[in-house]
């Protein structure tokens, strides 16, 4: 499913961005990741994630997670 990735618009601030993420994290056991993030339909976009925070490993520190390692 294509979101849209208008850049302009980003409606969430840093702690609602942390809670989608730690909501994410919780209905996908602990795997919160980008790929997941792409197939919910009503948390924020994973790019707002990008823009926001510049990775993906540091938004996951800021919402109190840890980043995977692979």
């Amino acid at each position: 499913m294509m979101k849209n990735n208008s850049p302009f618009i980003n409606q969430y601030s840093e702690t609602q961005i942390c809670s989608h993420l730690r909501e994410l994290h919780r209905r996908h056991n602990g795997n919160a990741t980008p790929e997941n993030l792409d197939d919910e339909d009503d948390l924020v976009e994973t790019s707002i994630v990008m823009d926001t925070f510049g990775t993906w490993e540091n938004a996951l520190v800021q919402a109190g997670l840890e980043a995977e390692t692979h």
